[in-house]
């Protein structure tokens, strides 16, 4: 049973904002020209803990799951930049890239605007990686772990 509409965008809303700024304390704002960071500072860790990220990424794949308003919510606002954003792996936080690749899926099932637009951030990733060169940060996850081509 979908979750209610209100109930969903709340859900939505508060935990795409909190898993996005815990990402932006541990690894960097990139967006406002901040260098990425390549390890987490140890009150990053922390605040990820304390703040259940695992839990908030987890709730957003359950909620997005078989739920059309939810998804496009999600594509209409950073919800997906966010959820990819978690799917990578991080020995201080076990479970965080497959509960990351779990709510991305849930986000895409169905709903081939969100596969595109997976694909399209993806690609970005990936065009950003190769112009930084090799050993230049994080790698995007692969494209097939999503069961998405180019």
């Amino acid at each position: 049973v979908p979750f209610p509409p209100r109930l969903a965008a709340a859900l939505l809303s508060a935990n795409i904002a909190l898993i996005d700024a815990l990402h932006r304390v541990r690894f960097g704002d990139v967006a406002r020209g901040e260098a990425p960071k390549k390890e987490p500072s140890k009150e990053a860790q922390e605040a990820s803990k304390a703040c259940l990220l695992i839990d908030q990424v987890r709730l957003c794949g359950n909620v997005l799951y078989s739920n059309p308003p939810a998804q496009a919510f999600a594509r209409l606002t950073t919800g997906l930049k966010a959820l990819l954003s978690h799917c990578y792996s991080d020995p201080e936080v076990p479970m965080l890239r497959e509960v990351g690749v779990f709510a991305v899926r849930n986000a895409t099932v169905g709903c081939r605007e969100n596969q595109q637009a997976v694909a399209d951030l993806l690609a970005e990733r990936k065009a950003a990686a190769s112009a930084a060169g090799p050993g230049a940060g994080l790698q995007p996850p692969l494209m097939a772990e999503f069961g998405l081509e180019v």
